[in-house]
């Protein structure tokens, strides 16, 4: 016992010494191996974020060694994709502005295609039913003057409904040839022709109403315009007619008057105080 007891002392300093030695190569392990995981799992998660389409993740790692420039690196490469991403939004975004604009600019031109085909239709209806009217308008006519003819001393209230029959006859024949212009689609057949010639044709079609009135202001230096007088007249007679509909017997006033802006351009104006 005395002879071991000097040894056995040693070896409890030894393995006290041991012990100690191994917590701190434990702890000097463990710090190391944080020091390399840690910018590892930052790198990890900023690679999760950019694959998830968060492209602006931020690496907080400030070092000198390889991870510093690899994580460097990982910065620069997640800024380009974030720029890259966005440059892609926006090219996206244009391409499909575009594309609503053509398929709006599609679907209006689908829907005058169709407008114009249901107005081609109504028009061959409209010349089909016209040329069936003329035919009993034009006995009815006959018949009227025969009346007139035969009759040699009719009773007033005769004389009156046969000119009541005459004026309603007629005026069946103008809407009749009206529609019958409205169905005609004609090559325009351009010429020089004043508009206030024009304007004053259409306005002798048009028939007096009470508290209706058309004001006419064209300057007689206006140049001659170039223009198809039967598709132009069509034209203000519409725009004067609708405006007399449009007020539906309240009255108003329609203005018609004109301009020459530059040398080869004349503007016409067709304007009312109705709704």
């Amino acid at each position: 016992r005395s002879v071991m007891a000097p040894a056995h002392k040693f070896l409890r300093a030894m393995v006290l010494v041991t012990l100690v030695l191994v917590a701190c190569a434990l702890i000097a392990a463990w710090a190391f191996a944080r020091r390399l995981t840690v910018p590892l799992e930052h790198l990890t998660d900023a690679a999760d974020d950019i694959a998830a389409g968060r492209t602006t993740a931020e690496l907080p790692v400030n070092r000198g060694d390889e991870l510093g420039r690899l994580a460097t690196s990982f910065s620069i490469m997640s800024q380009q994709v974030h720029e890259s991403r966005q440059r892609l939004e926006e090219k996206v975004h244009e391409r499909t502005s575009a594309l609503n604009d053509a398929l709006q600019q599609l679907s209006e031109t689908q829907e005058a295609l169709v407008r114009r085909e249901k107005l081609a239709i109504l028009g061959q209806l409209a010349g089909g039913v016209g040329h069936e009217l003329r035919n009993p308008l034009g006995v009815m006519s006959n018949a009227i003057y025969y009346l007139d003819m035969v009759l040699e001393s009719p009773p007033d209230n005769v004389k009156q409904y046969l000119r009541m029959l005459r004026e309603q006859v007629t005026l069946s024949s103008k809407i009749v040839g009206d529609l019958l212009d409205f169905a005609r689609i004609t090559p325009a057949q351009r010429r020089p022709v004043p508009l206030r010639d024009i304007v004053d044709a259409q306005l002798g079609r048009i028939p007096k109403v009470s508290g209706f009135d058309v004001g006419v202001t064209l300057d007689d230096t206006l140049p001659p315009v170039e223009v198809d007088p039967v598709h132009l007249g069509q034209v203000i007679f519409n725009l004067v007619t609708n405006a007399m509909q449009a007020m539906d017997g309240a009255g108003g006033q329609v203005k018609i008057w004109g301009s020459a802006p530059h040398a080869s351009q004349v503007e016409l104006y067709v304007a009312d105080n109705g709704p």
